[in-house]
């Protein structure tokens, strides 16, 4: 993974707002836009996917899964790791 500097003075990092999330999206195939899903739905909807699997260009996990109608679906949904990458970044800022 290339590395890279956020904020290289004291100045820029007072200026960073680093955010976590604690729901996913979940999208419709070929559709636009996506619907906030939280933990308990985002494992429910785990439960008839392939799997979790890794967008290296979002850097995000993800998974795809048909509901009752046949709709092909993927959600975006952080996990621990990503979480902890997260937070990890923000300590080595001077945050969190």
């Amino acid at each position: 993974m290339a590395r890279f500097q956020l904020a290289p003075t004291e100045a820029h990092r007072s200026k960073i707002l680093l955010g976590l999330n604690f729901y996913g999206r979940d999208f419709v195939m070929h559709r636009s836009g996506g619907d906030p899903v939280l933990v308990r739905d985002a494992m429910e909807r785990l439960k008839s996917s392939d799997g979790l699997q890794w967008d290296a260009k979002a850097h995000e996990p993800f998974f795809r899964y048909r509901d009752r109608d046949g709709q092909g679906h993927i959600v975006y949904y952080p996990t621990a790791e990503v979480s902890d990458t997260s937070y990890f970044v923000g300590g080595t800022i001077g945050g969190v």
